[in-house]
């Protein structure tokens, strides 16, 4: 279902009603800033490690590479400080994976928590007074940098993409639908649900392939922490199926798009860049066929007559 920006934001905040001083500051710091064209993320869940273990960021905002936490009274002990810099850095290094984005810059609120003293207005003081320190901050690189709005209803249209022709991992393309990925390319059918198109490489030179990152049917597929190694694994033991599989073209360009939910729980496609076969097939400790393909472009041209 479609949703409107004002409602992506009314539902964004209504994620915290039950957390009161994540909702104090981060409605302070959207009214502050005033501004709808910034984009931001609450309570972004992001899986990383081994064991996918969930982590939540309670504001993000795309544009800026800018991540901000908000932090009560537990996370003042040494031991805890530790903890919550190893999970920074887990966070960082996923998100820069999942939107291609490097140096993701962190930002810090720590607050007194209510109950820790009865000066309430003495806590609410220094809240707001970091509250404003952030958005001074973000209204700076606002005025210093580059600034691309956040253009909520054309966010997943192709149109963008095929004007300025080409896909660019930090501009991050999402789409809701590999038909609508596939316009980017010149596709004309109704609709597409297979893993590659075209059947015939040599018809742009290049296959895209629509990847999905968790085990399901035959394959697993897994990418790298850092977004550079995909590699394809097809679990199902069926000679018949690996000697089909062993027939495919492999060698051939990739452009590659992964299958992920968004924050609002609607599948997208996202562009994570080019690929190209380097190693496979070969057989995995499971004796199970694996290729493994390594990322050799953040951007592709797009096919000037489509």
């Amino acid at each position: 279902m479609e949703v409107s920006k004002q409602e992506y934001i009314v539902r964004s905040f209504a994620k915290l009603k039950h957390k009161k001083w994540e909702l104090y500051v981060i409605t302070r710091v959207f009214h502050l800033l005033n501004d709808l064209n910034i984009e931001f993320v609450c309570q972004q869940p992001i899986l990383s490690g081994k064991n996918n273990q969930k982590f939540l960021v309670d504001m993000y905002f795309p544009q800026f590479k800018l991540c901000l936490e908000i932090d009560e009274k537990h996370h003042n002990s040494p031991a805890q400080q530790r903890k919550d810099k190893e999970r920074e850095q887990k966070i960082l290094d996923k998100r820069a994976q999942e939107i291609g984005l490097e140096g993701t810059e962190k930002l810090r609120i720590e607050h007194i928590k209510i109950g820790q003293t009865h000066d309430v207005e003495h806590t609410i003081s220094a809240i707001n007074s970091q509250i404003d320190s952030f958005v001074d901050k973000l209204n700076k690189e606002k005025k210093q940098k580059f600034f691309l709005r956040w253009d909520f209803e054309n966010r997943f249209s192709p149109a963008p993409f095929i004007e300025k022709g080409y896909l660019r991992v930090e501009d991050r393309p999402w789409f809701r639908s590999q038909k609508t990925a596939l316009k980017c390319f010149g596709f004309k059918g109704k609709d597409w649900q297979r893993a590659v198109w075209p059947r015939q490489p040599n018809k742009l030179g290049f296959q895209v392939w629509f990847v999905r990152l968790t085990k399901h049917k035959d394959w697993h597929n897994l990418l790298s922490d850092d977004g550079l190694v995909l590699t394809e694994t097809l679990i199902k033991k069926c000679e018949v199926e690996e000697q089909k599989q062993l027939q495919n073209d492999r060698d051939v360009k990739k452009c590659v798009f992964v299958r992920k939910k968004d924050d609002l729980a609607r599948t997208l496609y996202r562009f994570i860049g080019m690929f190209e076969k380097v190693d496979g097939p070969k057989r995995n400790a499971d004796n199970c066929l694996q290729w493994r393909y390594k990322r050799t472009s953040s951007s592709i041209k797009l096919p000037t007559e489509l």
